[in-house]
């Protein structure tokens, strides 16, 4: 059998880009492992009533554009004192910290995000990525079907079921949450498809079920995957 922790090792392994809006992908190394985590955007809820804080939402906004994460986590506090109830000002202090690598302070802001809007998918998906560095997969599990229970058809919740499951080796819930989530991608005509792909052909792969994962990896490198060297050689791609 493959040593699985070597072959994580050269595996990039997704916490892929949600439908919400404003979001984007960020890289995140735990271990020898690379993660895609979500990066929360602004102005995905009501925003505050407070002018003060979204005043100073803002310049921290602006100031964690520029990695300036110190004076950030300031300016995010202050609007947080301005207003106690400022989803977005959690969600983006939490993605502050996490640049950090304040990993338990992030977890915290998040908590607190849901707290007060637990239909929030973006709090629950990036908590549960932070879980995921943290190797604390039950908790991640945790969020993810949070946010199916919000999105029964989120494909995010899904790739992340699969992620998870695949981190712990267990290669048939992992394809099962794979496929699904790559049906829906495919449904939304989204353009993650290549990510879906990418995430069954690997999982295949770590299977040694090399005829699938060869068919799924080659449609995923068609599509714009980039799949890891080591992979390509071994599958002759």
């Amino acid at each position: 059998m493959r040593n699985l922790k070597a072959a994580y090792s050269l595996a990039i392994v997704f916490f892929g880009a949600s439908f919400l809006a404003q979001q984007t992908k960020e890289t995140v190394k735990s271990g020898n492992v690379e993660n895609q985590m979500t990066v929360s955007g602004t102005g995905m809820y009501k925003d505050s009533e407070s002018k003060e804080a979204q005043e100073l939402f803002n310049q921290a906004t602006i100031l964690g554009d520029k990695q300036d994460y110190k004076n950030a986590e300031k300016l995010y506090l202050k609007a947080l004192k301005a207003d106690p109830k400022y989803v977005e000002a959690y969600d983006n202090l939490g993605l502050t910290y996490r640049r950090m690598g304040e990993y338990d302070k992030a977890i915290d802001n998040y908590k607190r995000s849901i707290e007060l809007f637990p239909e929030g998918q973006t709090a629950h998906q990036n908590l549960a990525a932070i879980y995921g560095i943290k190797q604390d997969y039950k908790s991640a599990d945790k969020e993810y079907k949070a946010m199916l229970k919000n999105s029964p058809n989120d494909p995010e919740a899904y790739f992340g079921l699969a992620n998870s499951s695949m981190m712990q080796s267990s290669f048939d819930d992992a394809l099962v949450n794979a496929k699904k989530a790559l049906e829906l991608y495919e449904a939304a005509k989204s353009p993650l498809v290549n990510d879906g792909q990418y995430m069954v052909g690997l999982i295949y792969y770590y299977k040694s079920d090399k005829e699938n994962a060869i068919k799924y990896l080659k449609m995923a490198k068609q599509n714009g995957a980039k799949i890891h060297p080591k992979v390509e050689k071994d599958l002759g791609l």
